[in-house]
């Protein structure tokens, strides 16, 4: 089981070097130096080990999250007791960033599938600095509202996928859903994919069976090979193969 104590309180300044990646995440190229260099005095970074809780579903959205380092899985809930992965978050990736309006509390949960080092900035200062620039304003409420329902979206379908169908998906998000055969590592033991995905061990290794007559196949305990990413595709979204 996933630990859900909550996030380690040692906070930590930015480095240098973590204000020059934060620059250049794609969330923030609108604000601006000026605006960008306000944010970042108040941000602070946290590091976490894996399958560590970063923040719950349905919490308070007091922070948006910038992976520096690692791999964070969201995972929403989709039934009574049942959660399954929604996005793998890796570096220079926001999470937690469609909770900053609607209804000011995060849709999804936030895992570490590795250890991970992480920039939080206070929602409240992101919003004052969108406040005061009507330009931004505009800007960003258009990228949040689509940001948000992508992700309502994307719970609803996975709501209606089989295990097998949710494994192909996570797999698919593995392989950056480019064209060709890939070959993708996993970042973690298959335990905790099972536990982000919503099943058993068992329930996994039943679903990597049913994949391999769509060319997955398994080379050692990390390694899997997606023969036909577009199979897998129209596999995991319920189309003819």
């Amino acid at each position: 089981m996933i630990d859900s104590a909550p996030p380690p309180l040692d906070l930590q300044p930015l480095t240098a070097a973590d204000v020059m990646r934060l620059r250049g995440v794609g969330f923030f190229v609108p604000f601006g130096r000026e605006t960008q260099a306000r944010l970042f005095s108040e941000a602070r970074v946290i590091t976490a080990g894996p399958f560590r809780t970063l923040f719950e579903q349905e919490e308070p959205a007091r922070f948006l999250w910038v992976v520096i380092e690692g791999m964070v899985g969201l995972v929403a809930a989709i039934g009574p007791g049942e959660s399954c992965l929604v996005e793998l978050a890796g570096p220079a990736q926001v999470i937690g960033e469609a909770g900053l309006f609607d209804s000011r509390r995060y849709p999804v949960a936030a895992r570490a599938v590795t250890d991970v080092r992480l920039a939080l900035i206070p929602a409240t200062a992101i919003l004052a600095c969108i406040e005061s620039e009507p330009a931004l304003r505009r800007h960003m409420l258009g990228f949040l509202s689509g940001r948000l329902h992508a992700l309502v979206r994307q719970i609803s379908l996975l709501n209606l996928m089989s295990a097998p169908q949710r494994l192909a998906n996570f797999l698919l998000g593995l392989t950056g859903r480019r064209i060709g055969a890939q070959t993708v590592t996993l970042a973690c033991d298959r335990r905790v994919i099972a536990d982000l995905l919503g099943m058993t061990p068992e329930s996994l290794s039943r679903s990597l069976r049913r994949l391999r007559e769509l060319g997955v196949r398994s080379q050692g305990k990390r390694t899997i090979v997606v023969a036909d990413p577009e199979l897998l595709r129209r596999f995991s979204e319920g189309e003819p193969a």
